[in-house]
């Protein structure tokens, strides 16, 4: 049973129960704990790991037509994949009134552009743009907004499923797991939803 957790300055916070809402570079670093390490549901959770990812927000000077609002792409970085949105056409009818497009283009498995400066990331994503929908062309960027998120994001790969956690614990009666990290919901996907 948890009864209390320590925080900072050794303060220690009584508890009657404990909700782990974390991803999985999280959980993995729980399991370095002294205090959890030797529990074989924590040990389990060593075996995560997070992704890197870059969040690039472009706004246009001007509205572009997109076939899709939402799009998933690769090729344009080695071992990198990436999905784009358009935001506006996703909030419609909100923003109809406004001028420009609201373009989101997210990385993943973004490691090797982490070190590029957000101008250069920015300008990458704009090119790339360009080349999926040639009407991108016609549209410059005003503004931007690039998110860099190291190993952020849950990397799930074969046979990660048996490592991530249910959503009661198997090692304490008051302590749960919440978040898209959690197996066991009758619910096949793993996503935000969850």
């Amino acid at each position: 049973r948890v009864d209390g957790v320590r925080v900072e300055g050794d303060e220690l916070l009584k508890t009657d129960d404990v909700v782990f809402a974390v991803g999985m570079r999280a959980l993995k670093g729980l399991a370095r704990a002294p205090a959890l390490a030797a529990l074989p549901e924590f040990q389990r959770f060593g075996n995560l790991r997070g992704t890197d990812v870059l969040a690039t927000r472009l706004f246009l000077d001007r509205d572009v037509e997109t076939p899709y609002s939402a799009n998933a792409c690769w090729g344009f970085a080695d071992k990198v994949g990436q999905t784009w949105f358009n935001l506006k056409e996703l909030h419609a009818p909100r923003h109809d009134g406004e001028p420009g497009a609201v373009v989101e283009v997210d990385f993943y498995h973004s490691g090797s552009l982490l070190g590029l400066s957000d101008e250069a990331i920015a300008q990458k994503a704009k090119r790339d743009l360009d080349i999926m929908v040639p009407a991108f062309k016609s549209a410059s960027v005003i503004d931007y907004a690039v998110v860099k998120l190291p190993e952020a994001v849950n990397w799930y790969f074969p046979g990660s499923l048996a490592s991530c956690p249910t959503t009661e614990s198997e090692s304490f009666e008051n302590a749960y797991f919440a978040g898209d990290v959690v197996r066991g919901l009758k619910h096949a996907s793993w996503s935000q939803e969850k």
